[in-house]
């Protein structure tokens, strides 16, 4: 049924709103007017999977990303957004953030601990 109501029936009705909403002034339930819609803004749907994932599922993706990244075939970035649903990771700059100053603290940590191996 994603097939035949969510391409042929969703999405036209979305391209049809947005073409509405640049004709005339859409509102929302409260009354509060809704700004027109870019009718040039590519539309696509996106589903959940058909099934959760298991532990082995989730444990088997994670490797892959970590080979593909450690082999530069693929972009933390790119693979931070392959999981950001099923980890609910909304903001994807913010958790690169967060990722990048983790980061940083486990090398200034590492560092700590290679110079105190040195002096002893």
């Amino acid at each position: 049924l994603r097939v035949s109501y969510g391409e042929t029936g969703l999405l036209s009705l979305y391209r049809l709103i947005v073409q509405a909403s640049n004709k005339i002034t859409l509102v929302n339930r409260d009354g509060s007017k809704i700004a027109p819609l870019n009718a040039k803004a590519p539309l696509s749907l996106r589903w959940p999977e058909w099934y959760d994932q298991t532990a082995a599922d989730r444990q088997a993706l994670a490797t892959t990303l970590r080979t593909l990244v450690d082999a530069g075939l693929m972009s933390r970035e790119t693979a931070i957004k392959v999981i950001a649903a099923q980890y609910d990771i909304e903001d994807l700059q913010a958790e690169q953030a967060l990722i990048k100053a983790e980061m940083a603290e486990r090398n200034a940590a590492a560092q700590v601990q290679e110079k105190i191996k040195l002096t002893e």
